[in-house]
């Protein structure tokens, strides 16, 4: 068993009161950022025309990736329930199991995933702009840092 600073094995007590510390700390940290979050909310300026704009960044452009999504995880289930469920004659019941399953367990989870991935790569593109200028041999003239509502055709030029 691992030896405490002490030089002697940590108790149960001791490793109890560890678990209940970090669960305290987390909580508290919580609490500060839920604090800080309600106090940004209804302190001035605010910014609808950008939150609109992130919502329909985030959200509106995500719809056709997330919906070819699940049609084709529904395609590969409910083909893939059809053929166990043909041996014992439930057939009939594949629509209703394929799409009960997307819609309460997979969907969600797949959502997530897909609109985390596709908006980590604008912001990393953001971000990347954003590194020092050492970091990237670049000048710290100022020139070259995008703008906060720039089309990133307009900064990474037309691919087409």
């Amino acid at each position: 068993m691992a030896q405490g600073p002490d030089g002697f094995a940590p108790t149960i007590l001791t490793r109890m009161g560890r678990q209940a510390l970090s669960l305290v700390r987390f909580a508290g940290g919580f609490a500060i950022l839920s604090r800080d979050i309600f106090r940004e909310l209804f302190t001035p300026p605010f910014y609808f025309r950008l939150v609109v704009q992130q919502v329909f960044s985030i959200g509106i452009q995500s719809f056709l990736l997330v919906a070819v999504t699940g049609l084709a995880t529904g395609c590969v289930m409910a083909l893939q329930f059809g053929y166990g469920l043909k041996k014992f004659g439930g057939t009939l019941y594949v629509p209703n199991i394929a799409s009960l399953a997307i819609l309460r367990e997979m969907g969600p989870v797949f959502t997530s995933l897909l609109v985390a991935g596709r908006n980590q790569q604008s912001f990393f593109f953001l971000f990347d702009d954003l590194a020092s200028p050492a970091e990237t041999g670049r000048h710290a003239s100022g020139a070259d840092r995008p703008r906060l509502n720039q089309n990133p055709t307009e900064r990474f030029g037309n691919k087409s």
